[in-house]
């Protein structure tokens, strides 16, 4: 049984009262719904990695060893793409933004998308390859949609000091000039099913998205501002960098994920 647990302390009698709430069910239907976008996330990856295969067969007379190659590439790219480890390890957040642009190079110039590429470190963090992977596939697939007519494409990754947390913290931002978020749509963004892709989305990225970034002891924000012409909408997401200690309270909470690599945390108790 999981159990959704609070405590409010009484101070006038010196007591405690808690309230125990058992949410197995939910967490059941929870896990259901991560598996069921993760293999949506793995059918959009097949289609473009059926793009990617299609276009060097076609020039395969003229470049026949180079294009081999790189589809050979693609192919052993795309095994790992889903592959988890089992314990959590040391990521390179900027070969992994790399990994998932080399994967969309073709969709941004069919749609004409100039990308701006600023990554000012490496950002190591610990944790899954393969759920970090699953958050950057997912804001920048967000972005290519919402520039079908062309636009530009900005990610910047750096590292900051945080007084609260008394340490350093990795800093992503993924920006697009598309469509924009409505006002009316913002409220709604990370809450599971909310789409404003009709038929074409699962309403399950974000949400999903979110539960990661807060299992890492992170935050994911957005704003979408109106410009003259267009607009400019940000997804800016925090990460706690490595606490060098032993122990450190980063890699103690994610060691505790480490027998259930698909779970997030959402909480729960």
């Amino acid at each position: 049984m999981i159990v959704a647990s609070r405590q409010v302390f009484k101070k006038e009698s010196s007591s405690i009262l808690e309230i125990n709430r058992d949410i197995t069910a939910q967490t059941r239907t929870e896990d259901a719904l991560r598996a069921t976008e993760k293999l949506a996330a793995m059918g959009r990856v097949a289609g473009i990695i059926a793009h990617e295969i299609n276009n060097p067969l076609e020039s395969i007379a003229k470049l026949g060893s180079e294009e081999l190659q790189r589809v050979c590439h693609i192919t052993k790219q795309t095994l790992g793409f889903y592959r988890e480890s089992d314990v959590p390890v040391d990521v390179s957040v900027r070969e992994l933004l790399d990994d998932v642009l080399e994967l969309q190079n073709r969709r941004l110039q069919l749609n004409k998308i100039a990308l701006e590429k600023r990554f000012l470190n490496d950002g190591i963090v610990r944790g899954f390859p393969v759920e970090l992977r699953q958050i950057f596939f997912n804001l920048i697939g967000n972005a290519i949609q919402a520039m079908p007519d062309g636009g530009k494409l900005r990610i910047t990754l750096a590292e900051r000091w945080n007084d609260a947390i008394k340490r350093p913290e990795l800093t992503l931002s993924i920006c697009d000039t598309g469509s924009g978020i409505l006002p009316e749509h913002a409220q709604h963004l990370f809450e599971p099913f909310f789409t404003t892709k009709s038929s074409k989305g699962t309403g399950l990225g974000l949400w999903i998205s979110k539960g990661i970034v807060q299992k890492y002891d992170g935050t994911i924000q957005f704003r979408s501002i109106p410009l003259r012409g267009g607009n400019v909408t940000s997804f800016r997401i925090t990460l706690p960098c490595l606490d060098p200690s032993p122990g450190g309270k980063f890699k103690a909470s994610l060691v505790q994920y480490s027998a259930d690599a698909k779970r997030s945390a959402l909480g729960r108790k």
